[in-house]
C-alpha cells in the first residue's frame, strides 16, 4: 500500500501538463498608425505583412509549482507594400502584460521589446499558484510608435485574449511535498518490504532443497 500511495503521489507530481494555444491572425490594418485627424485621406504606415499572435498556456497547473506562458508575434508571410512601411519611418515597440489574479506571475509589469522587420517577439511569464482553484484573465498585447521625424509617441492596444486556468493540489498536498512524499513512501516501501521478499526467496530455495533430498532419498 505505501508502494501503490507512493507511485501514485510520484505519477500526480510527474504528469505532463495540457497546453492550450490560442492564435489570432494580425493584418496590417490592424497594426497601422491612427490618423490624427478623421479627414486625413492619405494612407497610414503599418506594419507590412500579416501577423500571427500565437498565446500559450497550461489548462492545469500543480499548486506550488511554476508553470510557463508564452506570448509569440510571428511573422505569417513576407512583407506586402500594401500600406507604407512604417518602419522607415518610426521605431517600433512591442508590449505585453499577464493578468491572472491570484496568481504569481513573474515578471509583474509590462514586458516591452524592439519589433524588427522580419523577426519575432517573444514574451515569458512564470506562473505560481498558492491554492487550488480557477484563475480567469488576460493577456494583453501593444504597439507603440516612435515617429523619426518628430519624436511623437503613439501607442495601440492591439489584442487582449483570455486565459483560464485550473491549479490543482493532492488531497491538499502542493507538488512538491507530494512528490517528496511519494519518494520518501517508495523508499519505506522498499525498505519494508526488503525483508519480507527475501524471506519468500529463502523460503523457495530451502523448498527446492529439500525436494532435492527427498527424491534423492526415495531413488536410494
Amino acid at each position: 500500500m505505501s508502494v501503490l500511495l507512493a507511485l501514485i503521489l510520484l505519477g500526480w507530481g510527474a504528469w505532463p501538463l495540457t497546453q492550450k494555444t490560442l492564435r489570432r491572425e494580425l493584418l496590417p490594418a490592424a497594426m497601422q498608425l491612427p490618423a490624427a485627424d478623421e479627414a486625413y485621406a492619405a494612407p497610414r504606415p503599418a506594419i507590412p505583412g500579416g501577423r500571427i499572435l500565437t498565446l500559450q498556456f497550461p489548462e492545469n497547473m500543480r499548486v506550488g509549482e511554476a508553470a510557463v506562458v508564452r506570448l509569440i508575434l510571428s511573422e505569417e508571410q513576407p512583407a506586402v507594400l500594401q500600406f507604407p512601411n512604417i518602419f522607415q519611418s518610426h521605431n517600433v515597440l512591442a508590449e505585453a502584460r499577464l493578468e491572472l489574479p491570484g496568481l504569481k506571475i513573474l515578471p509583474a509589469n509590462n514586458v516591452r521589446q524592439p519589433l524588427r522587420p522580419g523577426q519575432p517577439a517573444i514574451f515569458y511569464w512564470s506562473i505560481t499558484a498558492a491554492q487550488a482553484g480557477r484563475y480567469e484573465g488576460k493577456s494583453w498585447f501593444y504597439l507603440t510608435f516612435f515617429s523619426l521625424s518628430d519624436g511623437s509617441t503613439t501607442r495601440l492596444a492591439i489584442s487582449a485574449q483570455p486565459v483560464e486556468i485550473r491549479a490543482r493540489d493532492f488531497l491538499g498536498l502542493p507538488a512538491a511535498p507530494a512528490r517528496a512524499l511519494g519518494l520518501l513512501g517508495l523508499i519505506l516501501g522498499a525498505v519494508l518490504g526488503f525483508p519480507i521478499l527475501f524471506d519468500v526467496v529463502m523460503q523457495k530455495k530451502t523448498s527446492k532443497v529439500s525436494e532435492v533430498f527427498f527424491c534423492e532419498d526415495f531413488e536410494s
